[in-house]
């Protein structure tokens, strides 16, 4: 059975589109939307591109699919339907629809947005039964749902809190009260350890009455009630009309920032409040995550929503030992709904109970490229080429890393999410601080940004204080301390507080980097690289071999690139360091 699924319709409140097709039970191709148009997050666009490259990826047609689901179920929405042409021109190209040549039209699902959250990481953990904390600015009606799940029984709602109680419209609102914007969570993040929290917190959870307390909700509540006529995605104005009349008011600076403009310098007087505002975020999910158990007793914790990617609130989390087991989807983000709605089809026809499902290692989902198609691209532009062998080709890029160079890595389909974990990534020397400038400027990000490390699984164990690397660090989603006689060692991926976010790599997912980076030891004595994604300010994740030739074209400060694990590419004027 092959299923599509996908997250967005055309609208300017749709995000994150993307796209996901899922044959008996296990995720074969998935990819978001904003790498091919290259817009942003997706907004307004229905993951049209995303479902032809899906397709592409997967060496399938439309006529192929059995069945359509899609991460969203208002009240109003059947549950499941017949998708005729009309309905299928909304979300996908003419072109594949005229060929989609069947009978019958597929059959057409509609899937609550957090169940398919809950449902694109616990049908990818590999574990049987699990608590499922799903944690987002909003779904349909609904900010946070606290859900049982487990290959005899499915996944089963046990708890929900309303949109004013959003943990993700919070610290959305508490960007934009810093100048930032909504899609700037991870700096806000990055910002809190430079300060200390100590201003007033406006949102708590009660453990034990399993209530959120925030003196801000009720006017947000209010607000609500008072225009019940405005549909869910004008709540977040009202919102953020509530949060800064309480920031304004409770907290120190208010500049009246414009969001998304704010100057790194003026950002740093805001740091005392970022971790303030982290501390509430972490507190809050401890605490629901002791509730969440008591519902339903197991070792094994799923998280999912875009809270999910605080890496520092689940490191936090990890160490509180609650749970013995945590897994999150590298999608974590809405994206990752449109695997997680087709997984869910899956599950209602009891495809679990027979095959139950085994635990993921990597999310390389995206389309491959042909070596044609990279060959034509190289020859389109004025480099420098060298076709390698595998060995060869290790020892020359960790040579170069270990000068100091800096290597943008390319190589097969694109990972799924925001995370690049070594097929679109930017590598670099650890061991030079000055390397976390450096690559920032690469990207036009700020300074102080912190970057990551990438790890092999032998070498993980003695520079990280982590007992428990299977817990999120296989796919970069938490933040752990880095052992002191480490930390002047490798300062570039370390930040202010002395904690990493480090990417637990095994050479089974990717042996060509795993074997570049143990080449980069011998030769340093260094055990990881830095690994940031591939991409310019503002800019999606490289998608292409093209784009990944057009980047390195106009960068003056991004050195080589490796294509496909097979040709290390280079400007004119870097013809000297080779």
């Amino acid at each position: 059975m092959l299923i599509l699924g996908f997250k967005g319709f055309p609208g300017s409140h749709s995000h994150d589109s993307a796209a996901a097709l899922v044959k008996d039970g296990e995720v074969i191709a998935a990819v978001e939307q904003e790498r091919i148009s290259r817009n942003r997050h997706s907004l307004g666009e229905a993951p049209d591109k995303a479902i032809e490259d899906c397709l592409a990826a997967a060496g399938v047609a439309l006529g192929d699919i059995d069945a359509i689901a899609h991460a969203w179920k208002t009240a109003d929405d059947c549950e499941t339907f017949s998708a005729n042409e009309d309905f299928l021109a909304r979300i996908m190209p003419a072109h594949l629809i005229v060929r989609m040549n069947r009978d019958s039209p597929p059959q057409y699902y509609n899937v609550r947005h957090h169940v398919a959250h809950a449902a694109s990481a616990f049908y990818q953990s590999g574990f049987e039964d699990a608590c499922c904390l799903v944690m987002d600015g909003q779904g349909e009606d609904i900010s946070t749902t606290l859900l049982s799940a487990s290959i005899k029984d499915g996944i089963k709602v046990l708890r929900t809190y309303p949109i004013s109680q959003s943990l993700g419209l919070f610290y959305d609102m508490a960007c934009y009260y810093c100048g930032l914007s909504t899609n700037d969570a991870g700096k806000l993040m990055g910002l809190a350890p430079f300060g200390k929290p100590g201003q007033p917190a406006s949102l708590s959870f009660d453990p034990a009455s399993g209530t959120f307390e925030n003196p801000v909700a009720d006017r947000i509540q209010r607000a609500m009630d008072a225009a019940p006529d405005k549909k869910t995605f004008e709540m977040p104005m009202l919102i953020q009309e509530k949060y800064f009349e309480y920031f304004k008011r409770e907290c120190y600076p208010s500049a009246n920032l414009w969001p998304g403009f704010v100057e790194a310098s003026t950002l740093m007087y805001y740091a005392n409040f970022a971790a303030g505002v982290q501390e509430c975020l972490e507190r809050a999910v401890i605490n629901l995550a002791k509730y969440l158990k008591s519902l339903f007793p197991s070792r094994n914790l799923i998280i999912s929503g875009g809270v999910s990617l605080n890496c520092t609130a689940n490191g936090k989390l990890d160490r509180s030992e609650i749970f013995e087991n945590i897994f999150a989807y590298p999608a974590s983000n809405d994206s990752g709904t449109a695997a997680g709605a087709a997984l869910c089809v899956f599950e209602r026809q009891g495809f679990f109970k027979k095959r139950p499902p085994v635990r993921i290692d990597n999310v390389y989902l995206g389309r491959g490229y042909p070596l044609d198609e990279t060959k034509l691209a190289l020859g389109s532009l004025r480099f420098h080429h060298e076709e390698l062998g595998p060995a060869e080709l290790s020892g020359r890029v960790a040579a170069l890393v270990a000068k100091g160079k800096t290597v943008a890595w390319f190589a097969g389909g694109a990972e799924f999410g925001p995370r690049a974990l070594g097929h679109r990534s930017i590598l670099a020397n650890p061991a030079d601080r000055n390397m976390l400038y450096h690559v920032n400027n690469i990207k036009s990000r700020e300074k102080w940004r912190p970057l990551s490390p990438i790890v092999p699984d032998k070498f993980y164990d003695g520079v990280f204080d982590d007992p428990r690397p299977g817990n999120l660090s296989e796919f970069m989603l938490k933040t752990v301390r880095v052992k002191d006689d480490w930390a002047a060692r490798i300062p570039a991926v370390v930040h202010v507080d002395g904690t990493a976010r480090p990417q637990y790599l095994k050479r089974s997912v990717n042996p060509e980097l795993y074997d570049m980076i143990c080449e980069f030891h011998k030769t340093t004595g260094i055990p990881c690289l830095i690994n940031t994604s591939f991409n310019g300010p503002g800019q999606p994740i490289i998608e292409t071999p093209s784009e990944a030739l057009r980047f390195l074209e106009r960068s003056n400060t991004l050195d080589f690139l490796v294509l496909e694990g097979r040709w290390l590419v280079w400007r004119n004027d870097n013809f000297r360091y080779m």
